[in-house]
C-alpha cells in the first residue's frame, strides 16, 4: 500500500497469492505528490504451479483512489490464465492500476495566487 498527499491525494494498493506445488507472488506499489497533482500505480502478479492431482491457483488485484485535482483517472486491468491439462497445471494472474488527478481545488495555491495579484492591480493607480 502507498500513500501521497500534497494537496492532491493518491492511493493504491496491491495483493496476490498463489496456492500449489510452487509459487511466486510479487506487488509493487509507487505514489507521488505535488502541488497540483497526484498520481499512483499498482502492479501484482502471482503465478502457481500444480501436479500430483493439486491444481494451482492464482489471484492478483489492486485498487487505487485519487483525488483533490480538477481531473481524475483511474484505470484498472485484470488478466488471469489457466493451463490445466498435462502433467504441471499452471495459473497466473496479473493485475495492474494507474491512478492520477491535476488542478487545484478553488481554495488552492492557483486561487491565492490570482488574489495576491488581481489585489497588486488593483493598487496601483496611473496618473
Amino acid at each position: 500500500m502507498s500513500i501521497s498527499n500534497f494537496g492532491n491525494f493518491a492511493f493504491v494498493a496491491g495483493n496476490a497469492d498463489a496456492l500449489g506445488l510452487s509459487s511466486v507472488t510479487f506487488t509493487a506499489t509507487k505514489t507521488a505528490a505535488a502541488p497540483g497533482i497526484g498520481f499512483g500505480m499498482a502492479a501484482a502478479t502471482a503465478s502457481a504451479e500444480g501436479g500430483n492431482g493439486i491444481a494451482p491457483l492464482a489471484i492478483a488485484t489492486t485498487a487505487g483512489a485519487a483525488e483533490g485535482g480538477n481531473i481524475t483517472s483511474s484505470h484498472t486491468g485484470t488478466f488471469s490464465i489457466d493451463f490445466e491439462y498435462g502433467p504441471k497445471p499452471v495459473s497466473v494472474a496479473i493485475s495492474l492500476t494507474f491512478v492520477s488527478t491535476h488542478g487545484f481545488e478553488p481554495l488552492g495555491v492557483n486561487s491565492l495566487i490570482h488574489d495576491a495579484y488581481s489585489s497588486l492591480g488593483s493598487s496601483i493607480l496611473i496618473s
